[in-house]
């Protein structure tokens, strides 16, 4: 039997040639963070899952522009049928610039917003790590070839089905569903299973799938985490603390998602007079990335689309203003870069670190090698730009979620149907061993190294 075939809400495709099974191929993302790719082979037909970088310190298969790259074998874009990409952070869409530069000539999927922002971060890549071999005739290719798909959306692409469903991580984040052969493969890309201030969590209403591959940024036994408004009221507790005492509150941020539900948050807290009102200020992309989301508001959650259509009572800034503001009185300031490598925050560290008064609140995921990782660890004698700077502020954690946290990801399994296999990427190998541990008494579990191959 030829074509999509749907049932009850999941889909099967039917391929005409001989059925040799899916191959999976890791090229990233493998027993590590960041540069998420893989390559499916379907019969006649090639797509890669994500395209990233990776960012931290760590360099491997000769970097451009100071990132690590996906270990592609020489040869293999220029076969590539097409690009799907889950989100636009930039471990998972910012090598796809590199992958025109490097021979693929086919089209790049992904939801409208994923789009937008990942227009905005690739431009910022290529203007701050400056890499050779992404010219402006790549970039002009690069832009000429998105295309927009949407949620619940079943496609035929060649031989095989796929369907791209809200993932819940950030605005226009995306499962991916592949079928091919009577056989389905779920993709997390990353996922959130919780509704958050401006989200719904991942929408798995129905699905079926032979394998997973599922994330596991949060996958140790300790990464269990309360529920939003808990971890939100023990953040505005703490900024307010700061505030009242005199100090400026300083909260690095990734530009996409995360900064956001902060500033949404602490806007919604001062507005209903739990939090001190001072001023708010976003340096950074943070601004153009708000202005996405008023412009997807489908894609943000019915109760939200109000608050995100107002920017009242959040200041965005750029260069020109930083100095005023660490000479000013308290104030909470939420800056790119999230992982404290780079960016605005070092302007900010360098002019608050030392005062005691002060406080550093990280909301975020922290990679080994960054600056972030490294005072979270409880380093106070830290590397910004070649100079040692005293960590004298305070430092707290206040997780503002955007991934799944353990418990969750015992869960999703079981959301499921028909699951027999499971892929275990995106999260440093302790963790990936611990959830592998706990999943295996159910499930046939792998953690795939860097260039592996497996068959579904």
């Amino acid at each position: 039997m030829k074509g999509i075939r749907v049932r009850g809400g999941t889909f099967e495709y039917h391929a005409k040639e001989e059925n040799t099974g899916m191959k999976i191929s890791f090229f990233g993302a493998a027993q590590e963070v960041g540069r998420s790719c893989m390559l499916i082979n379907a019969g006649k037909t090639k797509i890669l899952l994500d395209a990233g970088l990776g960012n931290n310190n760590e360099q491997v298969n000769g970097t451009d522009g100071g990132m690590r790259m996906p270990e592609l074998p020489d040869g293999l874009l220029e076969s590539v049928d097409g690009i799907f990409i889950t989100h636009a952070h930039l471990d998972h869409c910012c090598f796809v610039a590199h992958a025109y530069a490097r021979g693929y000539r086919g089209n790049v999927y992904a939801t409208k917003p994923t789009i937008e922002i990942m227009k905005l971060q690739i431009a910022d890549y290529v203007r701050i790590s400056k890499p050779k071999e992404i010219t402006r005739e790549v970039l002009k290719r690069l832009n000429r070839s998105y295309k927009v798909v949407e949620y619940r959306k079943q496609m035929r692409f060649k031989n095989i089905g796929i369907e791209f469903v809200n993932a819940g991580h950030i605005i226009g984040s995306s499962l991916i569903q592949i079928a091919y052969g009577g056989k389905s493969l779920l993709y997390t890309g990353d996922l959130n299973l919780r509704s958050t201030f401006i989200l719904n969590g991942a929408d798995l209403n129905g699905l079926k799938a032979d394998a997973l591959v599922m994330e596991s940024t949060y996958g140790a036994e300790g990464d269990i985490y309360p529920e939003g408004s808990e971890r939100g009221d023990a953040m505005i507790k703490s900024i307010n603390e700061t505030i009242l005492s005199g100090g400026k509150v300083l909260i690095p941020s990734f530009g996409v998602g995360r900064a956001q539900e902060v500033l949404l948050l602490i806007r919604s807290a001062m507005e209903s007079g739990r939090l001190q009102k001072v001023p708010i200020y976003a340096d950074g992309s943070i601004g153009k990335i708000m202005r996405i989301h008023r412009q997807n508001l489908k894609y943000c959650r019915k109760g939200a689309r109000k608050s995100v259509q107002s920017d009242s009572n959040i200041k965005f800034v750029d260069r020109k203003d930083r100095e005023r503001i660490v000479k000013e009185g308290s104030c909470i300031i939420v800056s790119t870069s999230g992982m404290m490598k780079g960016g605005p925050i070092i302007f900010y560290m360098q002019r608050l670190a030392e005062d005691p008064a002060n406080k550093l609140i990280i909301v975020g995921y922290q990679a080994e090698g960054t600056q972030g990782r490294e005072i979270l660890d409880g380093s106070r004698e830290v590397e910004f730009e070649g100079k040692k700077l005293t960590i004298r502020m305070q430092v707290e954690q206040h997780r503002v979620m955007a991934h799944a946290d353990r418990k969750s990801l015992e869960e999703l399994p079981g959301k499921i149907r028909g699951l027999k296999q499971i892929f275990i990427v995106h999260g440093e190998a302790g963790k990936q061993v611990s959830l592998e541990k706990h999943l295996e008494l159910k499930y046939k579990v792998s953690v795939p190294g860097i260039g592996e191959t497996h068959v579904i």
